[in-house]
């Protein structure tokens, strides 16, 4: 009879039992396969509807990610010396980020122009987007201090 124990398998006392996992151990692997199971579902429904476009829908989120990505390791430069993180590190994840996106851009440039378009188009908007905000609301970014 296999022990279905909260920590059955996950005792750091003992090592778990030879082919055997502990009842969390199973939740997570369930848990695991539904939510890695609905994104590919859900993907396959945003292909149906995209249809050829779908490639662009991924070129935006690739370049989106690649600018948060670029801001986040800008922003880290400024409070390099609080986390202790290597500068020349942080330097060349930036670089490197932003290479990508240079790459990205020529690549959606040469298959689709339109895309690169409102790709860059959409900047700007966030950037307004954010500022009437801000103003709206009176919301200020306020420096930490470290």
């Amino acid at each position: 009879m296999a022990d279905l124990s909260p920590d059955a398998g996950n005792s750091r006392e003992r090592a778990p039992a030879a082919g055997g996992i502990g009842l969390y151990s199973a939740i997570a692997i369930g848990i695991g396969g539904m939510v890695g199971a609905g994104i590919f579902s859900i993907l396959g429904v945003v292909a149906q509807a995209a249809g050829n476009g779908m490639w662009i829908c991924f070129m935006m989120g690739s370049g989106a990610f690649l600018l948060i990505y670029a801001g986040v390791n800008a922003a880290h430069l400024k409070i390099i010396a609080a986390t202790g993180a290597k500068k020349w590190l942080v330097w060349l994840a930036l670089i490197a980020c932003l290479i990508m996106l240079g790459v990205l851009s020529c690549y959606i440039y040469q298959n689709s122009k339109p895309a690169l378009i409102t790709m860059i188009g959409l900047l700007p908007l966030c950037f307004g987007l954010e500022w009437a905000y801000r103003t709206r609301t009176g919301r200020v970014i306020k420096p930490r201090i470290l």
